[in-house]
């Protein structure tokens, strides 16, 4: 395994929720073996306090587990297919933006790793497509993986 793949520290929140954190804290990965509704406000608290409590000038890099069996049709429609989110709900969303227009040079990479099942490849495409309509343009850049290595790789390169 990867040096990057092991985590520095690891958070629980729930049996639904796991907060890896890597790189010395600068990639944090929310790893989803359940998905509900109250999975889903769960985790948008969850990202809304680590968004929060980001250092300010450093850019923000979280990868979205959503690899687990059943998983990704589950999100799919609790979200309305809108995957590529920071706030992971639509409340939260509006607060996550609330908070980066606060920011000044504020950046983000958000990588979506899921399955190379049939529902994981759905996930991906539509997770592409949702990251291609994002009016956030260059200031939150989304991909999806179905790889985890690759979505690492994807996280840490520099800047361009």
């Amino acid at each position: 395994m990867s040096q990057t793949l092991k985590p520095r520290r690891v958070t629980t929140i729930d049996d639904a929720l796991e907060l890896e954190w890597h790189e010395g804290g600068s990639i944090v990965v929310y790893i989803l073996p359940k998905m509900s509704p109250q999975v889903l406000k769960n985790w948008s608290d969850a990202a809304l306090d680590v968004l929060r409590k980001w250092p300010s000038g450093k850019r923000y890099l979280a990868l979205y587990d959503l690899s687990h069996s059943g998983i990704v049709l589950v999100y799919l429609s609790l979200v309305k297919r809108r995957m590529c989110s920071l706030g992971i709900t639509e409340a939260g969303e509006e607060q996550a933006l609330t908070n980066i227009a606060q920011r000044e040079g504020f950046s983000a990479r958000v990588a979506l790793y899921t399955s190379m099942t049939y529902s994981g490849h759905l996930g991906g495409f539509l997770a592409e497509i949702d990251a291609r309509r994002s009016d956030l343009g260059q200031v939150v850049q989304y991909d999806a993986f179905y790889n985890r290595e690759a979505a690492f790789d994807w996280l840490t390169e520099t800047q361009t």
